[in-house]
């Protein structure tokens, strides 16, 4: 046991210091790292095949118009209603918590950088206790994890917050549904069942991630087929019927996916009604490690890398 504690220990030391490297050298040695890290192999960026490699090769030369304001979330919502697709309302923008003291909110509400990924704060009620909530987003308004691992989309997009209404039935979030869309196609999905929310453990939290670590996925074909593939060692989630908007969940993919080469559409399905979620282009920023690694080949074989000329 004390032998392995050590060599985890220095497995854990080497990461840090790789990691430090990274942090600053340029960004095509950034990714490499990162993809040693999280896919224990090393990546193929200048001629790519899986679908991790792929999403690197995005972060590292793609700067096209089509994908700059794709992680703003205010703006992408507008997107989608453009689209006559619902998404949460948004209750208030901005940066400065105190005008939250004068709103009157509803029971329950979600607290979410406009420029970040997987931060939420759940809320309740009217803001009583500024310093505290102040606590719990310390932060919120600086770069983001993607912005400093050179996902440059998310540098795009303006630094607010956002405070939406919350879906579901009141202590658990509706489920989510990611849809892998390839030029126009929604082609897999990624569901994720509804989850319990805490709302003591998650007003003092400090941008713990959403989903929590460890939150089981299951994948589906477009079809609904179940498929055995798990992320990052993480047991598979049960199977679900399949849901009873996936018609109409496809459809809002297959619109706000439209134009894109690659996109993650992110729905959530909340009493029968779809809403939008936001848009994914760098999917977790590649630390999802895919097993069987044949679906990371797969979900690669059908993304078609746009032509950026020199």
């Amino acid at each position: 046991m004390r032998g392995g504690g050590h060599t985890q220990g220095l497995r854990r030391l080497a990461a840090i210091g790789l990691e430090a490297v990274a942090s600053v050298g340029p960004l095509w040695l950034h990714r490499e790292i990162l993809f040693i890290l999280h896919q224990r192999r090393l990546g193929n960026f200048r001629h790519p095949k899986t679908f991790n490699e792929k999403l690197n090769w995005r972060i590292i030369y793609d700067r096209r118009e089509l994908l700059q304001f794709s992680c703003d979330k205010l703006y992408t919502k507008g997107l989608a209603a453009k689209q006559d697709i619902r998404s949460p309302r948004v209750l208030w923008s901005g940066t400065d918590l105190a005008e939250l003291t004068k709103l009157e909110l509803p029971a329950r509400w979600v607290l979410k950088p406009n420029h970040g990924s997987g931060r939420l704060h759940f809320g309740q009620g009217p803001v009583t206790d500024l310093p505290l909530l102040r606590a719990a987003t310390q932060g919120w308004l600086e770069s983001s994890g993607p912005e400093r691992h050179g996902e440059w989309a998310y540098k795009q997009a303006r630094h607010l917050l956002l405070l939406e209404e919350m879906l579901g039935d009141g202590d658990n979030t509706p489920a989510l549904y990611n849809f892998y869309v390839f030029d126009g196609k929604p082609l897999f999905i990624g569901a994720i069942g509804p989850q319990p929310v805490n709302f003591t453990t998650w007003r003092h939290s400090r941008g713990a991630p959403w989903p929590p670590a460890g939150t089981a996925i299951r994948y589906y074909t477009s079809a609904w087929e179940p498929l055995p593939v798990r992320e990052n060692g993480v047991p598979l989630a049960p199977e679900e019927a399949e849901p009873a908007a996936l018609s109409s969940m496809t459809e809002a993919a297959r619109r706000l996916g439209r134009g894109f080469d690659f996109m993650r559409v992110d729905l959530n399905c909340a009493d029968g009604e779809v809403y939008f979620g936001e848009l994914t282009p760098y999917d977790n920023g590649c630390f999802r490690r895919l097993e069987p690694s044949s679906f990371d080949l797969e979900l690669g074989s059908h993304w078609t890398l746009p032509d950026l000329g020199r």
